[in-house]
């Protein structure tokens, strides 16, 4: 990433340029390539010249990344992590590591995903994130309607 940031960002001549070398970060996905095209479609904004530019900032990346594992045990909402199966971002060690951190947090892997669980397993990420959502949607309900029978 610190050479990214280096680096002008591209441009793009046309959609069929854009389509050739638009390319994910981390680049290994089981996305399908109408998916990467239509997100390709939609991360870019016309130029000056007619050509096709990223929307993102490369500048936001310039910050260094920081390690968040001090502030895991004060999360105290419901928390659900998730980690590809063949991502290299998260290896299952780290997972391990932030579970213990954050008890009250739940931690799931999705199987031939990597690190865009969304992209790769779009049907398993909404799986487990409704039913997680709907539990804890329940479990507060059910918190709400025992305080309010206390009162």
């Amino acid at each position: 990433m610190r050479l990214l940031r280096t680096l002008p960002p591209p441009i793009y001549q046309d959609e069929a340029d854009l389509h050739n070398r638009f390319r994910l970060l981390p680049a290994d996905t089981q996305a399908t390539a109408d998916l990467l095209r239509h997100i390709a479609h939609h991360s870019v904004q016309p130029g000056e010249a007619g050509n096709l530019h990223l929307k993102a900032n490369r500048a936001a990346m310039i910050r260094q990344p920081c390690d968040l594992t001090p502030l895991l045990p004060t999360i105290v909402c419901p928390t659900l992590f998730l980690r590809g199966q063949n991502s290299r971002n998260l290896s299952a060690e780290k997972l391990a590591q932030m579970l213990h951190a954050c008890p009250q947090a739940q931690g799931r892997e999705i199987p031939a995903a990597g690190h865009h669980i969304f992209l790769d397993q779009p049907s398993a990420f909404l799986d487990i994130v409704t039913n997680f959502l709907h539990e804890k949607g329940t479990d507060t309900t059910a918190n709400a309607q025992r305080g309010q029978n206390n009162n």
